[in-house]
């Protein structure tokens, strides 16, 4: 084989690792999503918590007619919690009541006390933006942050945007395969707050 070709033959192996090691790790973070319960506040949790205790009470063993039924065992593929597996969700939900506040999923760009939802409902949003930047050299001793091509980069940002043009700084990234599982996890806890404001607005028609 020419050095050309094993040239490319090498590169092909390079790229077909990085793009397998990246769809790991998008899996990886969907399936970490999975462990968090999407809570926003402790009204939810005291809420999620009184329908399990009523759940495990009042229904575990009868659920032969009940509309719930399909809900519990997503429509027949899973088999339903017992009551002493709902004891050990309810301790679980006891040990991280507010998922979105713990430090793995951490907001570094918004204030501590604020969480998704407090900017979906404090701005009239038009999308998300996502940023790569890198730190350039501006003199001998000072650097600054700019916006640049992706191959490039060696940070990503995740924005809201406001309808009137302002753009509200999420959370900022490394570019590498855990930065990009945190950015995605992100993205997709913003699109389920913008999904849960939509649903709870009223219905002005």
């Amino acid at each position: 084989m020419s050095n050309l070709a094993t040239h490319l033959a090498e590169q092909a192996a390079l790229t077909a690792a990085y793009e397998a090691e990246c769809d790991a790790a998008a899996r990886g973070a969907m399936e970490a999503s999975r462990d968090f319960a999407q809570l926003q506040d402790a009204r939810d949790h005291a809420t999620i918590l009184a329908a399990l205790r009523f759940w495990q009470r009042e229904a575990v063993g009868l659920m032969d007619n009940l509309p719930e039924d399909d809900i519990a065992s997503d429509e027949g593929t899973l088999t339903p919690l017992t009551r002493e597996e709902i004891d050990a969700l309810c301790d679980r939900l006891n040990e991280n009541p507010d998922p979105l506040h713990q430090p793995v999923l951490s907001w570094n760009c918004l204030p501590e006390a604020e969480a998704p939802r407090d900017v979906v409902t404090g701005y009239p949003l038009i999308g998300l933006d996502l940023r790569f930047t890198a730190s350039v050299a501006i003199d001998e001793n000072d650097r600054d942050t700019i916006v640049t091509a992706p191959h490039d980069a060696t940070a990503t940002s995740l924005y809201a945007m406001a309808e009137n043009g302002e753009a509200i700084a999420l959370h900022d990234s490394d570019l590498t395969h855990d930065g990009a599982a945190e950015i995605a996890e992100r993205v997709r806890l913003m699109l389920c707050a913008i999904i849960d404001a939509r649903a709870e607005a009223p219905n002005e028609g």
